[in-house]
């Protein structure tokens, strides 16, 4: 894994061997069809479908099929994998977090157990409003490091838009190829959807790395997706 920008802005892009980590290619077996259809899966779904209910991404479609792969209990806590291709899937993504904390952080660090799948079809988006994620329903610490991983290639419309830093609401889309990652403050940075209007469909994981240092334990807070604790032990492993 090597860096393939500056981090002056906050915002860091890595690129990953894709022959090593092949997450786009575990993704697209889990939705039964060739890796290259990933950004045209909304073919497959009714005309004037939206993805925007966040909490009901257990019962969409895709977020279902992903999510019955690593995670068949659901909201009831993180169990073992259903499937060979969850554990395939899960195994994959440790290795590439741990050695991205390894190569960015450089420091011991907890790291997301399951990263949350986004979809952005087009002409809809995959976040509701403008945010800070630790602001608002405070489940989000301001010391989570924030990893955007796409699996199809983002740009435009349809991708994050952040700002680079915080308040100067300078946004600008977070644009990733597949086998590329960014590093960003999601956390402490606005940032938002808009309407997809490129034609594709956008694929993407978002998981978070939180240093040891800055660790901070709160008990009776949990995931908005998984109704997890946010907390070693639940939300998070190292």
């Amino acid at each position: 894994m090597k860096q393939i920008n500056g981090s002056s802005t906050g915002i860091s892009k890595y690129e990953y061997d894709r022959r090593r980590f092949p997450l786009a290619e575990i993704v697209a077996q889990m939705f039964s069809m060739p890796v290259e259809q990933l950004e045209r899966l909304h073919e497959a779904l009714p005309q004037g479908y939206k993805m925007v209910q966040v909490a009901d991404q257990l019962h969409v479609p895709f977020h279902r099929t992903f999510y019955d792969h690593v995670n068949p209990n659901g909201k009831n806590g993180f169990a073992q994998c259903q499937t060979s291709l969850g554990r395939e899937f899960l195994d994959t993504y440790d290795l590439l977090a741990r050695e991205l904390i390894k190569v960015h952080l450089t420091e011991p660090s907890y790291f997301q157990v399951i990263p949350i799948l986004r979809i952005q079809i087009p002409k809809n988006v995959a976040i509701v409003g403008r945010h800070r994620d630790a602001d608002g329903d405070g489940r989000h610490h301001p010391d989570e490091v924030n990893v955007f991983l796409p699996v199809t290639d983002t740009y435009r419309s349809n991708t994050i838009w952040a700002e680079s830093e915080r308040d100067k609401k300078d946004f600008a889309p977070l644009e990733a190829k597949v086998g590329e990652l960014i590093v960003w403050d999601g956390a402490n940075l606005l940032h938002e959807n808009r309407a997809n209007d490129t034609g594709i469909s956008r694929v993407s994981f978002d998981f978070r790395l939180w240093p040891f240092s800055k660790y901070v334990r709160r008990d009776g807070v949990y995931s908005l997706i998984m109704g997890v604790p946010m907390v070693a032990g639940g939300y998070f492993k190292s």
